[in-house]
């Protein structure tokens, strides 16, 4: 089939464009409707160029078996079991990789009072582990929203600003979603009005005793690590069905896949308005260690609250899990600290393109 013209495209090199000028031709050529996410791409798309990536952020680029039976063996998802809907527009950008768009969406849970105590490997302290990591996510998503939020008045590029109202919005709707979840353990007699006061507390700290530039810095690294669990899900996807309760397994998901999507927006922002390396290091060291704290104390006033005996086989198998997913998790951390760090170095194009196929399909309904 022939081109089809487009009135002020003929003859347009989008490779010599500038990026936002490429950004807005690209989206004249899509025809009416189609998102980026639905524009078929390259399985692999390749590294983004050095010269972009310096010019985005400021610096140049340069198994044992696990115990246990299986446990949760997913279903196939139709378009009816859906449980997403787009709350609001997506946002792309020449900054993001081909065929990934920030797109916020709305996800409600359904059969949330029929998801188990121990939703994670049938294992009390796995569950524990997981659950106090989603009390902590509605103090820190609200901590990212305004550490962005804070710098949104001086920035000026269009993708730029519609890359922070998206990832406001994804945030906003995961803290919504995470406060439905977490209500939810109250059935199991879980203080969570109490933990969630305690996380409240502790992401306060570090709002107190830091400027708003390296409240910025702990964003990103934050967003890091988020994005790293992110990118764990899709590749330990088998373990994952496996392990976890379904409905669980689709909620996950759906955050792991926003977060990947806005993985670099935080990262991005920081070194616009003058982040260094200095300043984005010792701020991930400090917020490791404070979080730290809270993460852990939380997890265990679970665990001993929680009159279930944990047996051996419990234990072994948690500790089995936990290093699974540590070594899974470990390096791609680090990778924060060197001095070329961007966040799509780890190239999750791919998983977003085959979620995209799989689940996107039903979030078009509104």
């Amino acid at each position: 089939m022939g081109a089809v013209p487009v009135p002020g495209v003929e003859g347009r090199d989008l490779g010599r464009a500038g990026h936002g000028e490429a950004a807005a031709l690209r989206r004249r050529l899509r025809p009416p409707g189609v998102l980026r996410s639905a524009v078929a791409t390259p399985a692999v798309r390749p590294a983004l160029s050095r010269r972009r990536r310096a010019g985005l952020t400021g610096h140049p680029a340069g198994s044992g078996p696990i115990h246990g039976c299986v446990l949760w063996r997913s279903r196939e998802t139709s378009e009816a079991d859906m449980t997403m809907t787009k709350a609001f527009p997506a946002a792309e950008s020449a900054d993001l990789p081909e065929g990934v768009v920030v797109q916020p969406r709305r996800y409600e849970f359904e059969g949330l009072e029929d998801i188990p105590q121990y939703w994670f490997a049938h294992n009390p302290i796995t569950t524990h582990v997981e659950n106090a990591f989603s009390i902590l996510i509605p103090p820190g998503e609200r901590f990212f929203i305004r550490s962005v939020r804070h710098y949104a008045d001086q920035v000026t590029d269009p993708d730029t600003q519609e890359l922070i109202r998206a990832f406001c919005q994804q945030e906003a709707l995961h803290t919504k979603a995470h406060n439905e979840l977490n209500a939810s353990f109250k059935r199991f007699g879980i203080d969570v009005d109490r933990e969630i006061a305690y996380a409240d507390r502790s992401m306060a700290v570090i709002a107190r005793i830091l400027s708003p530039k390296s409240q910025l810095a702990v964003t990103a690294f934050l967003e890091h690590l988020t994005a790293t669990g992110a990118h764990m899900m899709f590749q330990e996807a088998d373990f994952m069905e496996e392990k976890m309760h379904p409905e669980m397994l689709r909620f996950w998901r759906w955050h792991a896949a926003e977060e990947l999507e806005h993985k670099a927006v935080a990262f991005d922002l920081y070194h616009r308005i003058g982040g260094g390396y200095v300043r984005r290091v010792l701020c991930a060291v400090a917020t490791a260690v404070l979080l730290a704290v809270p993460f852990v104390r939380i997890a265990r006033r679970m665990m001993h609250e929680d009159p279930h005996n944990v047996t051996a086989a419990e234990r072994e198998e948690a500790r089995a899990i936990d290093r699974k997913l540590t070594r899974a998790q470990l390096k791609p951390i680090l990778g924060f600290f060197k001095r070329d760090f961007h966040p799509w170095n780890a190239h999750d194009e791919a998983y977003l393109r085959e979620w995209y196929a799989a689940d996107e399909t039903a979030a078009q309904r509104s």
